[in-house]
């Protein structure tokens, strides 16, 4: 587990360098510990962009950014949501795992999304929640599958930030990486590399209008296992 010497800010994630990174697909998958990534540095990634920024990847089970009361987790939430457009992954088919990440890309049009978002009506939030009123939720989510035992784990990391108001850096920062293995591993991935949480920055003026949620590693894991 890295220990970075200084706590990361929200969208970054302490490294196996123990330095703080921002969150991408290619910062995650060269620094972040390879339990997670797999990484070998004779294979680089390759990214691709959706050609239309409102399309999404039909695989993909996780959004980048949603509006509403929490986040999501192995499933895509009720509209409106922000979907990830960019994928990166490598020439891994002789190897025995897989690495793919989905991420931002560069330009993304968000105001479709958060027009939609200011146009919809959602339930109240738990006034106890985190967060207590409806808010953009910018998620970072990993997952690791081995097939050979049929366990493995969803986690997400800094996923838990959320503002009143829509923040365009934090969204760039979202991403969704998945590590798959063919073959049972010796490793014991129990924590992936830390992502620093910050204190509720929200003021009752809602000048600041910033809320920061803990979620994920910070807050929640989701195992299975499908023996």
């Amino acid at each position: 587990m890295a220990a970075c010497t200084e706590d990361c800010r929200p969208g970054n994630f302490c490294g196996a360098d123990d330095t703080c990174h921002p969150f991408s697909c290619q910062n995650w998958y060269e620094l972040a510990n390879a339990t997670y990534t797999a990484y070998k540095p004779s294979l680089p990634l390759t990214c691709n962009e959706m050609v239309s920024f409102n399309m999404e990847f039909p695989e993909v089970d996780n959004a980048a950014v949603v509006f509403g009361c929490m986040g999501y987790v192995g499933s895509l939430p009720p509209p409106p949501y922000q979907a990830f457009n960019r994928r990166c992954s490598r020439d891994d088919a002789d190897l025995d795992s897989k690495f793919v990440c989905y991420e931002m890309a560069n330009g993304t049009n968000f105001q479709p999304f958060v027009e939609e978002a200011e146009r919809i009506l959602i339930d109240p939030c738990d006034p106890e929640g985190m967060p207590s009123v409806p808010s953009f939720i910018y998620q970072v989510t990993i997952s690791r599958e081995d097939q050979a035992s049929g366990g493995g784990f969803f986690a997400s990391l800094d996923g838990g930030n959320a503002t009143i108001d829509f923040n365009e850096t934090l969204a760039m920062g979202t991403m969704f990486a998945m590590l798959t293995t063919a073959k049972e591993s010796t490793d014991s991935p129990n924590a992936p590399p830390t992502a620093t949480p910050s204190n509720n920055d929200a003021n009752k003026s809602f000048e600041i209008k910033q809320l920061h949620v803990v979620l994920g590693l910070i807050g929640w894991f989701y195992f299975w296992n499908r023996k």
